[in-house]
């Protein structure tokens, strides 16, 4: 029990600081920070995962990854990706961990094998991994049904938080023809999301 108890101990001191000193952002973000923030945000599909073990310079004893391939890339809507792009994000799902005793990082998003996805990430740190922007706020899933293609944040109620009129965010979802005074709270179009990123880059 007690080694247990140092080891959950032990894995909290190694991913806070982690999470401090590598620019990994918190969740009390809305889509105007997210946008701002992320140093490459993609619109595509995943295609798995791997587990790896990497030896950055900061890290020569090794840290583990999820190591991410993303293809076909539909979209960059902000910095640069080939196709394939291939991202590493810290630790391991729970599921995983619970298995392997692999460290599980705080906030981690498992993406789907499959599934489409707009990605707002932060990264690479200066020990070679990404992360998702706002933790698990960073992800929408894209969908496309009947030709229309939405996408679905688990946090839409506040991706729009704190965004007036007259701050930068609202502007851009004025240009963007989303509703500054009622924002969206489920499924909104791909294209107002693209347009939203892009007038923000813009200004």
């Amino acid at each position: 029990m007690r080694s247990r108890i140092a080891f959950i101990f032990g894995l909290i001191c190694i991913v806070v600081p982690l999470f401090g000193a590598n620019g990994y952002q918190m969740i009390e973000q809305n889509l105007e920070e997210m946008t701002k923030h992320a140093n490459i945000i993609i619109t595509g599909k995943c295609e798995g995962v791997t587990i790896e073990t990497i030896y950055p310079e900061a890290a020569p004893s090794g840290i583990t990854v999820s190591r991410w391939r993303f293809h076909p890339i539909r979209e960059v809507l902000k910095g640069s990706a080939p196709d394939p792009f291939i991202f590493d994000t810290y630790g391991v799902s729970r599921q995983e961990a619970l298995k392997t005793g692999k460290p599980y990082a705080v906030g981690f998003y498992e993406f789907e094998p499959g599934k489409e996805y707009v990605v707002f990430l932060t990264g690479p740190t200066k020990l070679g991994v990404y992360a998702v922007q706002g933790m698990t706020k960073g992800v929408f899933e894209y969908v496309e049904k009947d030709g229309k293609a939405t996408v679905v944040n688990k946090f839409s109620k506040s991706v729009f938080k704190g965004m007036g009129k007259n701050t930068a965010g609202g502007k851009a979802m004025k240009a963007a023809n989303i509703s500054v005074s009622k924002p969206p709270e489920g499924p909104i179009p791909y294209d107002d999301l693209k347009n939203f990123v892009n007038v923000l880059q813009s200004k």
